[in-house]
């Protein structure tokens, strides 16, 4: 029976490549996989599917990965190496002008650089998000067992749970009140200068896919003017913060775990870090990407949204061309 994963706008090579990092490539990597899904797309959406027994065994598997201390000590660390890798070596792939490569070159990156590197980037980022299911209740259970009122357990996973360090979106957030703060004691050219900063480092938030537009400045100039009072709403922001370090400090005091719970709640500590960092580095690797596709589809005569609705095998044959190049409406 197939159940749905997810409904987005997902581009087709995305798709393939989600495929193949829930598949073969995990189960060589994690011992564990999801080999059968079921992808449609119109030009509005992308329904993912997934094989519901098999994802009932995947969980089972997922559940097993928390119990070997080994994972538990090891994953979150080559998981994160591995995505920074992916992240830095595409920077340095595409700082080169990739308009004047020929098509040959085009084509060997796409099948020995991006390719494989996308592979290999949705093993680590499905595997840090799914990990996520089952954890909550490992810890719950380990709680149950050490003692802990039930009554207090949805509290005590609140506070061991909620991120004690900003994400992007927050930072973005934080840095855009840091300008508003001072914007009356600037020029017109300070404020455009901070605001061109301010889009360099934040530009990628939206970018889930290949084929997604960047923030621009003209973005952040808009929720610049629609800030009220940003002394105000920068001090909750990092007053929560506190207060969620105050009660994480304080939750791990009244447990008093064991070494083996405690590197369990490490490890789920890691886990929230991570569930946003590998979307921000998700979001930094797409704008890279969208170099190479912006002069894959430029070479092809068709739009990068066109080039989002290609499978691999399609755009090698296009640049091969061992078939004819052709539009096809998204």
């Amino acid at each position: 029976m197939w159940k749905k994963y997810v409904t987005r706008r997902l581009a087709v090579q995305v798709a393939q490549a989600w495929n193949y990092g829930w598949g073969k490539a995990m189960k060589k990597v994690y011992g564990i996989c999801l080999a059968d899904t079921l992808v449609f797309r119109d030009d509005k959406k992308t329904e993912y599917y997934i094989d519901a027994k098999q994802y009932e065994k995947y969980i089972a598997g997922l559940y097993s990965l928390l119990e070997n201390a080994t994972f538990i000590k090891n994953f979150h660390k080559e998981a994160q190496n591995v995505l920074d890798h992916i992240l830095q070596a595409t920077v340095d792939k595409f700082s080169t002008n990739l308009n004047e490569l020929e098509n040959s070159e085009l084509l060997d990156i796409y099948k020995n650089f991006v390719l494989p590197n996308v592979e290999q980037f949705y093993i680590r980022m499905w595997t840090v998000f799914n990990i996520g299911e089952p954890l909550p209740n490992v810890v719950r259970s380990k709680l149950i067992k050490k003692g802990i009122d039930k009554d207090s357990l949805d509290d005590y996973l609140l506070n061991l749970s909620s991120p004690l360090v900003p994400n992007d979106i927050t930072n973005e957030r934080m840095g855009i009140l840091k300008i508003a703060i001072q914007i009356n004691k600037l020029n017109r050219n300070e404020i455009i200068n901070l605001l061109q900063e301010h889009t360099k480092k934040y530009k990628h938030i939206p970018m889930f896919d290949f084929d997604h537009e960047p923030h621009t400045i003209k973005y952040f100039q808009k929720e610049l003017s629609e800030i009220s009072n940003p002394k105000k709403e920068l001090g909750e922001l990092k007053k929560n913060f506190k207060r969620r370090d105050s009660k994480f400090k304080t939750t791990i005091d009244k447990i008093h775990p064991d070494k083996q719970l405690n590197n369990l709640l490490i490890f789920l500590k890691e886990n929230v870090f991570l569930r946003d960092y590998r979307d921000m580095i998700r979001q930094k690797f797409n704008v890279e990407l969208k170099k190479f596709y912006s002069v894959m589809a430029k070479r092809l005569n068709i739009s990068v949204e066109q080039i989002a609705i290609l499978t691999n095998e399609e755009i090698k044959k296009h640049l091969k061309k061992k078939i004819n190049i052709f539009q096809r409406k998204q």
